[in-house]
């Protein structure tokens, strides 16, 4: 196994540990926690990420959008926290004609009722234009997704507070209580509903990974949780233009989750995740999940990644120029230590193991989105806590001539 010498410091705002000579470590936010979810790479070799900051826990939780756009050596251009005086999160971006669109979350002041956002912003940050949507019931908003019309989808959930299926600090279910179901958001390319959907079903269901495929359908990666019982199952399902269903894969040997979402080359896609076999001891605590299906949702092959009492995960992948698929996770001995090393493996077009990296780590680490630079190095940003201390945004650059 290839290892990279890295320690990972989780300190207040804008500080760096340089590791070798191309490998280099961010850390940002000075908030209760502060947490990444989705990063662009800028076309000046700069950084914009969207995430949130936490501000107080009790009474209430309160939490707003954050924004950070840096420079190519990773210090701050300008920052923005907040969307108005609503509590908020940002979760997914893209560049849009432009500027930069966010989706995500805003919530009441008395944080009971949850809509989707999405939220257009000039290359310095302010407001083109911003519109929510929601039922009754709480939407929370997931993955942003561009349309050949120029529009966008998001990809989140639709949470019924009043239906109480599982403990919301339980790992997975993403803090909802009640049971949650896929919403679906179309948007023509001002932002303006153009349909919304609800995919009920009687599972407890986590999206967690949208694409847009070949012939313009929306692809859907969900997880769905069975709490108490310790199972998962992947679900993945594609809708038309209007949003109706048109096919659905599930897998469920073991206890697996499916994690991310990533549109291939040759028109299929690549899930990433995890499994297990809890009834079974003699089976491993917890493998990296990849699986690679074709455009219309048949499995392709399977793989997945995994040491001898050890945990892995997989949390995001890419696809990168020459066509390899690489995915960032952990690994573990122990779930509940909250220090897990980061976990690199690249995969050939047939599910082959081409390398695996591992970086130590001193830190409990949040995996939100990998990126392959220009220049060929990984980009990996999402969040970091240190001995059980705040979480801090992380960037995170590792050049693959070091693994």
């Amino acid at each position: 196994m290839k290892t990279l010498l890295v320690s990972v410091l989780v300190v207040l705002a804008a500080a760096s540990t340089a590791v070798g000579d191309e490998t280099w470590i961010r850390t940002y936010g000075d908030g209760l926690d502060d947490m990444a979810f989705d990063a662009l790479l800028l076309e000046d070799g700069g950084y914009l990420i969207v995430g949130e900051t936490i501000v107080r826990y009790e009474p209430q939780m309160e939490t707003y959008l954050q924004l950070l756009r840096l420079d190519e050596d990773g210090a701050i251009v300008w920052e923005r926290t907040g969307v108005g005086d609503r509590l908020s999160s940002g979760s997914s971006v893209i560049a849009a004609d432009g500027g930069y669109v966010i989706a995500g979350t805003v919530q009441s002041a008395d944080g009971d009722d949850a809509e989707i956002l999405l939220l257009k912003v000039d290359t310095d940050g302010n407001d083109v234009w911003r519109n929510s949507f929601g039922t009754p019931l709480n939407e929370h908003g997931r993955r942003l997704l561009r349309t050949d019309d120029g529009g966008y989808v998001v990809v989140g959930n639709s949470v019924d507070p009043d239906d109480i299926v599982a403990d919301p600090a339980a790992a997975g279910y993403a803090g909802f209580a009640g049971r949650s179901n896929v919403y679906v958001v179309r948007t023509d390319a001002g932002g303006r509903e153009i349909w919304s959907r609800r995919y009920d079903t009687e599972d407890n269901v986590i999206a967690s990974g949208g694409a847009i495929a070949d012939d313009g359908g929306i692809v859907v990666l969900s997880y769905v949780l069975r709490y108490p019982i310790d199972d998962n199952d992947v679900r993945l399902f594609k809708v038309d233009g209007e949003g109706d269903e048109i096919w659905s894969r599930t897998w469920e040997e073991g206890k697996a989750s499916g994690y991310a979402l990533a549109a291939t080359s040759d028109g299929g896609f690549l899930i990433s995740g995890a499994r297990s076999f809890p009834e079974d001891p003699a089976r491993a605590k917890s493998d990296a999940l990849l699986i690679k299906v074709d455009a219309n949702g048949n499995e392709t092959w399977l793989t997945t990644y995994g040491e001898p009492g050890m945990v892995e995960t997989a949390h995001v992948v890419t696809e990168t120029a020459d066509g390899r698929y690489v995915f960032v996770g952990w690994q573990e001995r122990d779930l509940y230590t909250w220090t897990d090393d980061i976990l690199i493996a690249a995969y050939d077009r047939d599910g082959g193991l081409l390398w695996q990296s591992v970086t130590p780590s001193t830190s409990h680490n949040l995996h939100e989105r990998i990126l392959e630079h220009p220049d060929g190095s990984y980009v990996i940003v999402g969040s970091a806590s240190r001995a059980g201390g705040p979480f801090r945004i992380q960037l995170l650059v590792i050049d693959p001539d070091e693994t």
